[in-house]
């Protein structure tokens, strides 16, 4: 990130959901309505920086498929009980402007850098948009500690508590990964992070290897380039030797029902995998066969 900017590849991840939404035929996989006016974009730049290509489309259902996944096990966990829930790394989040009566019900916290939550904060005044029930924790890593600033807005680790962690892993050290994730899991039962990982581009199908290194590029670019892949199998394991209870990893076989209707040849990617981490519940995507 620049030095008072906010992260121009939450922004990209938003232009890609809206991209989904807007520029493509085909069922939406996700529907985020709210996500093209955080950006600041109009409809006509949108469609100049997301041309029409297979390439693309995965691109943009990829986004969109990791944030729908990632509000159904939000959705699940209120279902069950769950009162607290944390987007970690918010970006231009739009849950609490889609589904305001659930927000409403919980302690419901978005933390980010304080140049990127300024940065949507500042949108949504100028777009007229209120999201009264979501409190806002601006964190700079570098100075201020995650659980201290949680515990002060009176995230309560006794309680079961819902976290997202979506497109970070890639940008920080593979032991920061670590210890957020270590810090997650300290939480009472019946705790859930749903986090996304990398995976090296020797390991993806030969498809594959081009949109993501296209992506890295432009993350690089952008001054927020990737330092961290993960293996989820490996992961998997590290998380489970470090006293886990379990980890599931949603595959491209388990993500493919998301896609039942897309246009040809906009399949999962395998580069980009969602990763499940709860205490002891049986999430429903796991009984596909």
């Amino acid at each position: 990130m620049k030095t008072g900017e906010a992260s121009a590849t939450a922004i990209s991840t938003a232009r890609a959901r809206a991209a989904h939404l807007t520029c493509y035929a085909g069922p939406k996989i996700h529907e985020d309505i709210f996500a093209l006016r955080l950006t600041g974009d109009t409809m006509d730049e949108l469609r100049q920086m997301w041309r029409p290509s297979v390439a693309a489309q995965r691109a943009a259902a990829y986004f969109a498929m990791r944030q729908r996944f990632s509000e159904e096990r939000l959705l699940a966990a209120v279902e069950r009980g769950v009162r607290q829930v944390v987007l970690l790394g918010a970006g231009l989040d739009t849950f609490a402007l889609r589904h305001p009566e659930v927000v409403r019900t919980l302690r419901f916290v978005e933390v980010d850098h304080p140049d990127s939550q300024s940065f949507k904060r500042r949108r949504l005044d100028a777009e007229g948009l209120s999201t009264p029930d979501v409190i806002y924790v601006p964190i700079d890593f570098a100075k201020q500690n995650l659980a201290s600033e949680l515990a002060a807005v009176g995230v309560d680790r006794t309680f079961p508590t819902f976290f997202a962690w979506l497109g970070v892993t890639q940008y920080i050290p593979e032991a920061a990964s670590f210890e957020t994730l270590t810090f997650v899991a300290s939480h009472a039962r019946d705790s859930e992070v749903v986090f996304t990982v990398i995976r090296p581009d020797d390991s993806l199908p030969a498809d594959e290897r081009p949109i993501q290194q296209y992506a890295g590029a432009g993350a690089d670019a952008q001054g927020e380039p990737w330092i961290t892949y993960f293996e989820p199998e490996t992961l998997a394991r590290s998380l489970l030797a470090r006293g886990f209870r379990r980890v599931d990893d949603l595959t491209v076989e388990a993500a493919s029902r998301y896609f039942v209707g897309q246009p040809d040849g906009v399949t999962p990617l395998a580069g980009g995998s969602w990763q499940q981490l709860s205490d002891r519940w049986e999430p429903e995507w796991i009984a596909q066969d």
